[in-house]
Parts: C-alpha cells; structure tokens; sequence
C-alpha cells in the first residue's frame, strides 16, 4: 500500500482513484462499508485520513484516546485492500480551513472519480460542509458521489464513539461486535516501566493513556500477548489499572518484547 502525505497528494496526481475521507478510528464495520465501496472498480483505493484525531485539538475535553495505533489503522487498511493512504497533519493552518477548500484542494487534480461518503458526513472548519454541499461542488466535475448506508448493530448506528463507551466499561463483546474482531492494543512505541504492583515481579508496566490510547476499564483480563515479528499469541493474564496495562513475565525473558495485547475476556 501506498503512504502519501496530503501536500503531496494534492500536487499531482498521476492515475484515477476512488476515495473515502474519514478518521477511520478502529476501522470497523462501518468504516469497512466504505471501504468496500471504493474497491469495487478499476480506480485505485485511496483512504484520505489523519496522522492523530482531530477531537486531540477541536475538543479535547470529548477525547478520551484511540482505538487504534496509526500503524493499526494503515495494517487494516492494507488488510482491506486499500492502494494508497492519504495522511493528514491536522495541526496546523489544516484545522482553520473550510469544507468547500478541502474538497476544491482533495478533487483539483482531477484524479478524483468516485468519493464514498456516509450520509452524514460532514467537513470543514465547525463541520461546514456536508454531503448535499460536496454533490453540488464536484457535479461538473463528473466526480461520482456514492452514499454508504449506516452499518448498525442491536438498532443503533456502529460508531468509534460507541466502540470507546463499550472498551472503557469493559464490555469486549459489545466492542467485538462493533469493530468486527478482538480489542487490541498496539503497544510497539510506548516505553514501559517495571512494576509489581500485581504481586509479580518482573512485570512490564505500559502507560497507554500517555500515548493517547483507549483502554478497558480497571481490572484483569485473559490476553493474547504478541511478541515483535510473532505471528502466534502468547496467552496470559494482563491487568489494566487507571489507562496502564500490566503484562507479566512472559516466557523468553528480558528479549521478549511485547508488541500488541490483543483482549479476550475479562476475568472478573
């Protein structure tokens, strides 16, 4: 899969593409319709997204962390068949300018043939601009607009939000079935501390919170615990304690390092 940083992308453009805009935050179901939909033609598959959510600058008081790591997200996307990953520093002069600015800089280049958008979506600085604004700007431009269905489960819209209610009380099968598989950590970046605070010496201490990452409330958890390149789980017991994951000793010692936590059930 193609990696493109936006300036670059909206310089040139050199082969037609079908696009889908979002922040894509753990890429579930709904997310996966849209994708769906851009994949379904001879235009490459581009996702236009965002190195960090936007919700860290716009509202930081609403942000409660990421479901997935950026290197979660763009392995998904790849999983998913996407050719190419737009990336977005939404710092910045980016959060400043308009709905309308966005799409003229995102179609300019005339490459855009198709853009896969949900009924609700809505761009721009303070949301200014939505679907019926995005139609009527890009309808000479012979840019097909395909609209994408919400996705629901149990009568209610899948959401990133909703997957964060669900993750943050601890609820795995609610967020399970929301995201389409397992609650997993990436852990690979985030600096670990040395703990007993489980009774455990040797513990390895993962401040996920620190790193902007959602967690599942305070308690113990069976977990599958990968390991750098491994491509089977370790299974274990992990506690999380107030945004901190917990990983005991795991065979392989100190050359063990853990890389992804991927939940199972809770066991409590």
């Amino acid at each position: 899969m193609r990696i493109t940083e936006w300036e670059d992308f909206i310089a040139e453009g050199d082969e037609p593409i079908a696009v889908t805009i979002g922040v894509f935050d753990g890429v579930h179901r709904g997310h996966q319709a849209l994708i769906e939909k851009i994949g379904s033609g001879p235009c490459l598959p581009t996702v236009v997204t965002f190195r960090q959510n936007p919700l860290r600058i716009t509202n930081p008081g609403r942000y409660v962390g990421d479901i997935f790591s950026l290197d979660q997200k763009l392995r998904t996307f790849e999983f998913l068949g996407v050719g190419q990953a737009v990336l977005i520093d939404f710092s910045g002069n980016f959060s400043k300018i308009s709905g309308r600015d966005f799409i003229d800089c995102l179609v300019k280049n005339g490459q855009v043939r198709l853009l896969a958008l949900g009924g609700d979506f809505r761009c721009g600085r303070e949301l200014d601009t939505g679907v019926r604004e995005i139609t009527e700007q890009t309808r000479s431009l012979g840019v097909e607009i395909r609209l994408v269905e919400p996705v629901t489960e149990g009568g209610r819209r899948v959401s990133s939000s909703r997957i964060r209610r669900a993750i943050g009380a601890g609820d795995l099968e609610e967020a399970e079935r929301l995201l389409g598989g397992k609650v997993a950590l990436d852990l690979s970046g985030i600096p670990f501390e040395l703990s007993s605070s489980t009774g455990e010496s040797g513990c390895r201490c993962y401040d996920v919170a620190a790193a902007f990452r959602i967690s599942p409330r305070r308690g113990r958890y069976e977990a599958l615990v990968y390991g750098a390149g491994s491509t089977g789980g370790i299974e274990t017991t992990v506690c999380v304690e107030h945004g901190k994951v917990v990983v005991p000793p795991i065979p392989g010692g100190d050359e063990f390092k853990a890389e992804r936590v991927e939940f199972l059930k809770s066991t409590q």
